[in-house]
């Protein structure tokens, strides 16, 4: 429970309300989400973990010449926290980053620092998904050269959609494009999602782009869209 007082405006807000807490750190008010129970040695975590450690290892053996070039790439690589305001990556974080993406969609593992690349523009769509009939097509106006790939990502199901600025997403699956106008994602990959997919209910989508030349990942089109009777 919150409390509020009042005076010609509001002066003071404690405690917890609406999944979000509100403290007082000396002089200035915090907000933060409240925690949720994750549990830590799920499937999915122990690939993540298992990831992790891959690339860490494989950071670690890089000579430091290569750690260099990989600290001046990630100065010209735009990158944003969870509030959009710019952040500057470290060497090491790009190399998890990109090396990230590049064993999620099977490309061959590359010490070398890429340069950034300017994402394409898809101009991508989602046709009308069904909670009857769940397989996704996505729909490309300009489809990329067959040196892309692209990687698709998905937020669970969630009920407004005014409350998407920060969503968790999750890697659902990738393409290689080549002149690409569409792409479906069976209804056996959504279905396994394990949340029922009911009407009024909104997905996030968000794209990356792997530009193979570089093995350069780019964050490009995100898309929500609802799901109908």
């Amino acid at each position: 429970m919150a409390v509020v007082k009042y005076g010609s405006l509001v002066s003071e807000v404690r405690g917890s309300i609406g999944g979000v807490t509100f403290q007082r750190c000396g002089q200035s008010l915090s907000i933060r989400s409240n925690p949720s129970h994750v549990k830590a040695k799920s499937d999915m975590a122990m690939v993540c973990r298992a990831r992790l450690q891959y690339l860490a290892n494989k950071w670690s053996q890089l000579k430091k010449s290569s750690k260099d070039a990989w600290a001046l790439a990630a100065l010209d690589w735009p990158s944003f926290d969870r509030f959009g305001s710019p952040k500057i990556l470290s060497g090491y974080q790009l190399f998890i980053y990109i090396q990230t993406y590049c064993v999620l969609c099977e490309e061959s593992f590359s010490g070398v620092a890429p340069a950034y690349v300017p994402p394409p523009l898809w101009g991508a769509t989602i046709a009308d998904f069904s909670a009857a009939d769940p397989a996704l097509l996505i729909n490309f106006a300009s489809p990329g050269a067959s040196n892309y790939k692209y990687l698709l990502f998905l937020s669970m199901p969630f009920s407004y959609r005014t409350s998407t600025s920060y969503i968790p997403l999750y890697f659902i699956d990738w393409v290689q494009s080549g002149a690409l106008a569409s792409w479906t994602i069976p209804a056996e990959t959504m279905e396994a999602l394990r949340v029922p997919l009911a009407e009024g209910l909104y997905f996030k989508a968000k794209f990356f782009c792997l530009y193979m030349s570089t093995n350069a990942v780019i964050p490009a089109e995100e898309i929500v869209f609802e799901i109908l009777a």
